[in-house]
């Protein structure tokens, strides 16, 4: 089967087909620790973001938690002193600021609409592979939520694109023997006709 760029369709695969339809997502006042621990836990890279009334207001990621933790090591780079100040004898005296700096303690309890990224792309059940594909590289992104009418359906992820790209061989097989019975059967008509 041909595609407008002649190479080979998805074989007519939608969304709905290869998308992850138990979603975990997450509220957008939640502790940004909490959500750390929540990935951890579910072993999920990124998760769609709903404020109080349930409408999804953004997405999160492996990446924003990753920029959050780099902030935040940036912070207390900033504030550290320089190589003599870590070879210093434990007989020196600390400043002040120094004992306050090893008590300063990372904002636990920042909700994660501080960090999540406002911009959720969004596709239909039924959008084709090829365009969930063209979706995810023009916006370079590695999720895409998915709905139904106005409702939450699954999510499709660049590892879920990667599971149907290694299954292509045994989908083209499948396509293949199917056309091949096609033939055959119709083979078999038109020789019973005459």
């Amino acid at each position: 089967i041909g595609s407008k760029s002649g190479g080979i369709q998805m074989l007519n695969m939608v969304a709905r087909d290869i998308m992850t339809a138990d979603v975990c997502w997450i509220n957008d006042d939640l502790p940004v620790a909490e959500v750390i621990q929540l990935f951890i836990d579910n072993k999920i890279s990124g998760a769609p973001i709903v404020n109080a009334e349930g409408e999804m207001v953004g997405v999160v990621s492996l990446r924003d938690m990753l920029q959050y933790g780099a902030r935040i090591i940036s912070q207390a780079d900033h504030r550290t002193k320089s190589a003599e100040y870590y070879v210093q004898g434990w007989d020196a005296p600390l400043s002040s600021e120094e004992v306050e700096w090893f008590h300063e303690e990372v904002d636990q309890a920042q909700p994660i609409r501080d960090i999540m990224n406002p911009i959720v792309y969004c596709v239909s059940v039924e959008t084709p592979v090829e365009e969930l594909a063209d979706t995810m590289l023009r916006g370079r992104v590695h999720r895409l939520v998915v709905t139904e009418g106005d409702e939450l359906a699954g999510i499709v992820t660049s590892m879920d694109m990667l599971k149907v790209i290694s299954d292509m061989p045994l989908i083209l097989d499948k396509h293949r023997r199917k056309v091949i019975e096609e033939v055959e059967a119709a083979q078999a008509v038109a020789v019973s006709a005459d």
